[in-house]
């Protein structure tokens, strides 16, 4: 009734009047209630002042961001980017839209988003090294999504402007793997921390581009992902940031022991991990560590203890990493895939089927797909496209 009441009003009034007390408002809240961003954005759009409604949008969109509404905090970010014009942070709220995209587990809708702010970035200033970091995120989540061909596309154009190759044959790939796990045998797996003022800007770019690589193509195409894996420990131990480096040390250990189950150096890996992670407050890394003591158990024949770690990585993601979907499905995999492969057979917990089951258009599907056919093929077959 109230809605219809209001309906009835504004339609009897002219549009150069409304504008005006859209704008007088605007200017009442200015004074009264500046922090009032999501009023203030209505009645600056009522008003036509459509430029100066990006900074509110951008505002009520941190807001929302904090409260955990990140398709809401998406959506505002979008509409500040639309409404700023030539505003200088408009690339920078499309960015922070395609996080929060990510966030909500859309993907696919994420990699569009930064692939738009990469452009606007793009026409101002073509050489800016953010230009880089927007597209490695749009090729891993294309590649979480299960956009296979344009994510490995992407990732690979990424990769070769940063001087990494990603071959396109097997035998390169067989090639190329050798060669870095020579190079990160002989190198060891000691580690020492380096201030971050020592780090040098292409070698952490190359480091965080492998780590998506070999993130993103890890469950699709494993040799590939063991190559860049390799590469991304070697050049994270030698760079000295203990985040990277814990990280480097944990997948090494999970990455050994899938290979040839507790071996003394996959062993070694996960106790210099566990000296790092003591003095690093960083929730994904920690929930990152997490997974690779559950795959070294699970591999060393540990399957209780496997699990225990799965069901923490799990607690972790969800209580404190936005965003996490494709690490906790990765996580919740490691109770389907055991039933497959040799481990005590048990159903996967109904969080994961759920995750498995189907997310909505452009959420990131790929991995849960994967988990689906590995835990019954035929139910794979039977899902609807």
């Amino acid at each position: 009734y109230h809605n219809m009441v209001r309906t009835v009003v504004l339609d009897g009034i002219d549009l150069a009047r409304l504008r005006r007390h859209h704008h007088h408002l605007a200017q009442v809240i200015r004074a009264l209630a500046p922090n009032t961003s999501a009023e203030m954005l209505a009645h600056i759009e009522g008003a036509g002042e459509g430029p100066d409604a990006g900074p509110y949008a951008a505002f009520a969109a941190r807001e929302a961001m904090d409260a955990g509404a990140f398709e809401l905090a998406a959506s505002l970010y979008g509409r500040a980017g639309r409404l700023s014009g030539t505003h200088p942070d408009r690339w920078r709220w499309m960015s922070a839209r395609a996080s929060n995209l990510a966030a909500a587990g859309r993907g696919a809708v994420a990699a569009r988003a930064w692939l738009e702010a990469v452009g606007m970035l793009s026409a101002v200033n073509p050489l800016a090294p953010e230009i880089a970091d927007m597209r490695r995120e749009a090729a891993s989540e294309l590649l979480r999504a299960g956009r296979w061909a344009a994510g490995i596309q992407l990732m690979r154009d990424v990769l070769d402007e940063l001087g990494v190759s990603m071959p396109a044959t097997t035998p390169g790939v067989v090639r190329s793997l050798l060669w870095h796990r020579a190079r990160l045998w002989v190198r060891g797996l000691h580690f020492t921390p380096r201030p971050p003022e020592s780090w040098d800007p292409t070698v952490v770019r190359r480091v965080d581009a492998c780590w998506a690589a070999a993130a993103g193509l890890a469950w699709v195409q494993p040799a590939r992902a063991t190559l860049f894996h390799a590469r991304f420990a070697r050049e994270a131990l030698n760079l000295g940031d203990p985040v990277r480096g814990c990280r480097a040390l944990a997948s090494e250990a999970a990455v050994l022991s899938a290979v040839g189950g507790a071996t003394p150096r996959s062993t070694d890996a996960m106790e210099r991990c566990r000296a790092l992670l003591k003095d690093i407050d960083d929730p994904l890394t920690h929930a990152i560590v997490a997974i690779a003591e559950a795959t070294l158990h699970y591999f060393g024949g540990a399957y209780p203890a496997a699990q225990r770690w799965v069901v923490r990585a799990e607690a972790i993601l969800e209580a404190d990493v936005p965003g996490g979907g494709w690490e906790l499905t990765s996580s919740r995999a490691q109770l389907v895939v055991p039933g497959v492969d040799g481990g005590p057979a048990r159903p996967a917990p109904a969080p994961s089927c759920a995750v498995a089951g189907g997310p909505g258009p452009g959420r990131s599907a790929g991995l849960g797909d994967l988990v689906v056919w590995r835990a019954d093929p035929g139910l794979a077959r039977r899902r609807p496209p």
